[in-house]
């Protein structure tokens, strides 16, 4: 994990968060502990010192991770700290993008192996917290010491932070994208949960030429959820929302909802259902789809218990009526808040000119790292 805040300590408890944490699920410790080369490749991916959090992120060609936005804290400068618009590659204390609006707590995901989709979020503006409605587009153009470019998205539906994106494949040769709950207030302290659901749907690979329409809701007004879209033992997908909470000061959830589209008489049905609950409630949760599409893992977090929530669980649903979630074995070192989760390859590092991976061996191709 890179950076980020630590749940259930203060800034002020001298915790080094600068240092991701690298988890392979083969063993039950962290690789940020073993004595390795695997040590100089997490050493190397610091983040300057910067605590950072509520970022946007992804792995670019399979070899780049980029991290966007977030909320910059604890550089003892009041005209640094707040939501940023940097995009920065770990490792490096220059930016290799910027965005058009600083953002944080947005939703994104990788439309693609070189194009991110960040979408809401909040910005300072005058010390006041703004929601938004505009989404960028964050495109590697060249991999190795990435040449970025920034191109505006489409327009949302409504002003929305903490919110989810997914990507179903409801019909054949066409992706929707879903905006699941998330927070439309004015201001990021107003209003709350919502259960309202948008969907994208396109049929060629211009995300600006669709348009928004109303979908299936959700049973619960949710924020700051993890959320992932799996397989089942069929292959067919099926849309998750877990955790959160229902307003920003309320008690983080343990529900999760499931979404998985049918054809009945030619007439394409989706609807949300509730499942199997998470063992702990979280919200704030760092989330990320396995390789293998068939699990969600959950990882850190704030928790009711102690507000310390350093586990990590892994949802499988074999069917949309039958999900369990698998508490693993793994901790992290420090329990920490709204984390960016990737999945990383077993030999992974910088990505050259040509976007070839580097020789940096993981040892393993069940790793994840998660930017906090």
């Amino acid at each position: 994990m890179f950076g980020g805040k630590p749940s259930g300590h203060s800034l002020t408890t001298g915790l080094d968060l600068s240092k991701p944490e690298v988890i392979d699920f083969r063993y039950p410790q962290t690789l940020a502990n073993q004595e390795s080369t695997t040590l100089q490749f997490v050493e190397a991916f610091e983040l300057g010192g910067r605590i950072l959090s509520r970022a946007s992120g992804g792995l670019f060609m399979g070899c780049n991770p980029i991290v966007c936005g977030g909320q910059v804290d604890g550089t003892g400068n009041p005209n640094t700290d707040g939501s940023t618009s940097n995009c920065y590659q770990p490792g490096s204390h220059t930016p290799v993008a910027t965005l058009a609006t600083a953002r944080m707590s947005a939703a994104s995901l990788m439309l693609n192996a070189t194009t991110l989709w960040i979408t809401g979020g909040v910005t300072d503006s005058h010390n006041d917290a703004v929601v938004l409605q505009s989404t960028e587009f964050v495109t590697m153009i060249r991999p190795g010491k990435p040449e970025m470019a920034v191109m505006p998205g489409p327009m949302l539906p409504r002003k929305v932070s903490s919110h989810c994106l997914l990507k179903l494949v409801v019909k054949e040769q066409e992706e929707t994208f879903l905006l699941v709950g998330g927070n439309d207030g004015s201001n990021q302290q107003e209003i709350g949960g919502n259960v309202n659901v948008w969907a994208l749907t396109f049929e060629t690979d211009n995300v600006n030429n669709g348009a928004w329409s109303n979908w299936s809701s959700l049973i619960t007004p949710r924020l700051q959820a993890a959320c992932g879209v799996i397989l089942d033992v069929n292959g067919a997908e099926i849309g998750v929302s877990a955790g959160g909470r229902e307003t920003p000061e309320g008690a983080p959830l343990a529900s999760v909802e499931v979404l998985q589209c049918g054809d009945v008489t030619n007439v394409i049905t989706c609807q949300w259902q509730e499942t199997t609950p998470i063992p702990e409630a979280c919200a704030q949760a760092g989330y990320v789809v396995s390789s293998d599409k068939q699990s969600l893992i959950v990882v850190a977090g704030e928790s009711p218990a102690d507000n310390k929530f350093d586990t990590i669980y892994q949802l499988k649903c074999p069917s949309k009526s039958s999900c369990q979630w698998t508490r693993r074995s793994h901790k992290l070192n420090t329990g920490r808040l709204l984390p960016v989760v990737m999945v990383i390859p077993s030999t992974f590092g910088n990505c050259d000119r040509d976007g070839n991976q580097g020789t940096v061996d993981l040892t393993t191709s069940t790793c994840f790292f998660s930017i906090i």
